[in-house]
């Protein structure tokens, strides 16, 4: 029980040679399919027909035919803005009872306009503007006025300390 190997050929690799030969067909190329060497073009892959030559790469050539058989009205409808993003930014930091308004009425007008409803989206996403501006103008009112009572305390309680330490250098 024995095999034999012939002296010049080698079992292709990965193949045990022990094993029985393949059924027949399988070592056989394939049509179009065959060894090719180096890298170049498949047998079978040629030009398509009814497509013109591929421009080169970074020479793109753009052509385009539209044909109508009537004339069409096409209506072209964007969807409105929600302002989502200002009215997140604005909670977040600015004034945030008025920013979570914006929030709410940006997530509404996103799902009118989910519905086609653009008209209610376009109302929806103006309240969420006002309410992102309002929040806006309040924080920035709101830092302001903590900068200021910052410095008055620093300064009063600086005017404190040096009146306190004037005294005590009084007495001594």
């Amino acid at each position: 029980m024995s095999s034999e190997v012939k002296s010049g050929s080698n079992p292709p690799p990965g193949q045990n040679q022990n094993q029985p030969p393949p059924p027949a067909g399988y070592n056989q190329p394939q049509p179009g399919y065959g060894q090719q060497p180096g890298y170049g073009q498949q047998p079978g892959y040629g030009q398509q027909p009814g497509y013109g030559q591929q421009p080169g790469y970074g020479q793109q050539q753009h052509h385009s035919t539209v044909v109508v058989g009537q004339p069409a009205n096409v209506v072209v409808l964007h969807r409105p803005d929600s302002y989502l993003g200002c009215a997140v930014f604005t909670c977040l930091c600015c004034f945030w009872p008025t920013g979570i308004a914006a929030i709410v009425f940006a997530c509404m007008s996103q799902s009118s306009s989910d519905r086609q409803d653009y008209a209610k989206a376009r109302e929806e996403g103006n309240m969420a503007k006002i309410f992102s501006i309002v929040s806006l103008v309040v924080g920035l009112i709101w830092i302001i006025a903590v900068i200021i009572y910052v410095i008055v305390v620093f300064v009063v309680f600086a005017q404190a300390v040096g009146a306190a330490t004037s005294n005590s250098q009084s007495f001594g």
